[in-house]
């Protein structure tokens, strides 16, 4: 089995990787990983924009 990335934040593919440990998870959003859930957290708009349109380039190509 591949060894998984440990990741310091919380994400809902925590409860999915408990119950079916051998399933893939991706993990994506805009900002950075070191400013998830602290008091300061925020994202650049640039940054903001530019996952939307990668998160539409990824569903469409799963959609093919």
């Amino acid at each position: 089995m591949q060894e998984r990335p440990v990741s310091t934040i919380f994400t809902d593919a925590s409860i999915f990787l408990t119950a079916w440990p051998d399933s893939p998870a991706l993990l994506f959003g805009p900002g950075e990983p070191q400013m998830c859930h602290k008091p300061n957290e925020y994202v650049e708009i640039s940054k903001y924009f530019e996952a939307i349109r990668v998160m539409e380039k990824f569903c469409w190509y799963i959609a093919k």
